[in-house]
């Protein structure tokens, strides 16, 4: 198992065992991840790039398999990280940009309705991180 899957996989599993039963889920990311996401950044060999990207999918995977709203969990997963994304950068957009990707990365796995609702969301409260969020969406968006 590579690196990239262990944070993904150990981040889901986080979100799956924390917050099932959790009727409100997609509201109480915020905590999980920004301890998560300090954890694996204190690691050695850890990369901001990385642990934002795998942790963001792994997050938003577990809300899926929850059955939450994982519009509303992306921002929220989003907001809980800009606490290190201005520690951990000159360039704070860059940074962002590897959050974003990781949301981005669950499109294969939704609509894209649910990809447009989370762009707009994402561009409400980040403005200017919308265009960039729809940029990696396509990338990882299923085509029917």
């Amino acid at each position: 198992m590579s690196d990239n899957d262990s944070i993904f996989d150990a981040a889901k599993s986080l979100i799956v065992t924390k917050l099932k039963g959790d009727h409100e889920a997609h509201l109480h990311v915020g905590p999980l991840v920004l301890d998560f996401a300090r954890t694996e950044l204190a690691k050695p060999g850890a990369t901001t790039k990385k642990v934002l990207s795998e942790t963001c999918h792994g997050v938003l995977s577990g809300l899926l398999l929850l059955d939450k709203d994982v519009v509303v969990g992306a921002v929220e997963t989003l907001k809980s990280l800009t606490q290190i994304i201005q520690e951990r950068s000159g360039d704070p957009m860059r940074t962002m940009s590897y959050a974003l990707e990781g949301v981005a990365r669950i499109g294969s796995a939704v609509s894209s309705g649910t990809l447009s609702d989370i762009n707009d969301k994402i561009e409400a409260e980040f403005m200017g991180a919308g265009e960039q969020f729809s940029q990696f969406a396509e990338q990882y968006h299923k085509k029917s």
